[in-house]
């Protein structure tokens, strides 16, 4: 076992073109994040070619639990550490951890399970003995800042699809193509452009579910935004370049601060999912930086758009 945390797989600073709305970073570069740490690891592994031009073989990341602990603002220096908490024949769970710098506070936990994968056919190949054992020597303990709150984390088949989107009335959050300039050196869709198309999303999809907060309030709507706790994404195909995709959104639940809120990834062509995604998000003073509670008001308008057996 490595030292508590993990080994150091990045460290830098926020930009500015990296934050949204809310001011502070996007979700989406969390997961840029995660994807330069996931190439640290495989270096670790043995398999440091695994994401340059040519690979015969590559890591995919099937599953994440995200949790968002403290905010990471404008030139905030942040570093992140990872290690493997479990391994099995073809898959290992990773645990990222993304610090404050200057206080060591935990800005978020990134759990991420991979897979090795052949990158003509996207089957799924088993881990070398060396991997393993290589594997073996990362290994840390789930930290309890990163352990799942609000979500839960055991195997589901997704109900994600465009006819069942379509049934319970999902709305279209965003809509689009994957451009060459969102995809990685082996034609795939890069790992922070599924939840970029969320992000996207979320302004439409929060002023809906929603509603006017400002109505029951006395803040001013322009000081009333969002923030993402917690998410459990699943990764079901990876886009290429010319694949179009259109995001699909609705209310699964809500109590008198938090929304859970579920997307489904869709391929328009095909009707299957790309990716789905089940997240907990609060309401937030953008002024005071803190969250908000959601008026009774509010929550009985709420309460007629639930669509309760939505799920990832």
């Amino acid at each position: 076992m490595i030292q508590d945390d993990g080994m150091e797989v990045w460290r830098g600073s926020v930009n500015t073109w990296d934050c949204d709305q809310m001011g502070h970073l996007s979700a989406r570069f969390y997961n840029a994040l995660v994807r330069q740490g996931v190439v640290g690891i495989a270096a670790r592994l043995g398999l440091s070619g695994a994401f340059r031009a040519g690979s015969d073989a590559t890591l995919v990341v099937t599953d994440q639990h995200l949790r968002f602990l403290r905010e990471a603002r404008v030139a905030a220096p942040l570093h992140m550490t990872a290690g493997v908490l479990s391994s099995s024949e073809d898959s290992l769970i990773l645990q990222f951890l993304l610090h404050h710098t200057r206080s060591g506070e935990l800005a978020a936990t990134m759990r991420t399970t991979v897979k090795l994968a052949d990158v003509a056919s996207g089957a799924v190949l088993p881990w070398s003995a060396e991997v393993r054992q290589r594997a073996d020597g990362l290994t840390i303990a789930v930290p309890e800042m990163a352990e799942p709150r609000s979500v839960a984390l055991e195997s589901v088949e997704t109900m994600a699809s465009l006819s069942a989107a379509d049934r319970y009335g999902l709305m279209c959050a965003s809509r689009g193509a994957v451009g060459v300039e969102n995809c990685d050196v082996l034609g795939r869709l890069r790992l922070e452009g599924f939840l970029a198309a969320v992000t996207e999303g979320m302004p439409l999809v929060g002023a809906t579910l929603r509603g006017d907060l400002a109505d029951y309030l006395d803040i001013p709507a322009e000081r009333i935004g969002g923030a993402m706790i917690e998410y459990r994404l699943l990764y079901h195909r990876y886009p290429r370049p010319g694949d179009r995709f259109e995001l699909r959104s609705g209310l699964a639940g809500f109590d008198a601060r938090t929304m859970r809120i579920v997307h489904w990834l869709l391929d328009p062509d095909s009707g299957l999912p790309w990716f789905s995604g089940e997240g907990v998000t609060l309401s937030f003073d953008l002024e005071a930086r803190k969250a908000l509670s959601i008026p009774p008001e509010a929550q009985a308008a709420m309460a007629e758009i639930v669509v309760p057996c939505l799920r990832l």
